[in-house]
């Protein structure tokens, strides 16, 4: 049996040997919950909202309106969407 270094881990692996883990030893789970628990209070909430924050200011408003239908009051419903953009396409690919 091979010694494997947990920082080599990727993201999937470490997931899938937490859930093995826990399907065999399911006493574990209260253990995880806590660790899981202490590991949301060290959560930078000031960097998350900041990305949050740029993400949604990177948004195109115009382009956005200028999608959201023939009428400003609404989006328009998917299957008028559809009609519209086929009614487009026919009237400039006749």
């Amino acid at each position: 049996m091979m010694n494997i270094d947990l920082n080599d881990l990727d993201r999937e692996q470490a997931i899938v040997i937490l859930k093995k883990i826990v399907e065999e030893q399911p006493s574990v789970d209260h253990l995880i919950q806590e660790v899981l628990n202490q590991l949301d209070f060290q959560l930078n909430h000031t960097s998350i909202a900041q990305e949050v924050f740029i993400t949604l200011d990177l948004i195109d408003i115009e382009d956005l309106w200028h999608n959201s239908g023939p009428t400003r009051h609404k989006a328009m419903e998917s299957w008028l969407c559809g009609i519209v953009n086929f009614c487009f396409f026919q009237r400039r690919h006749p």
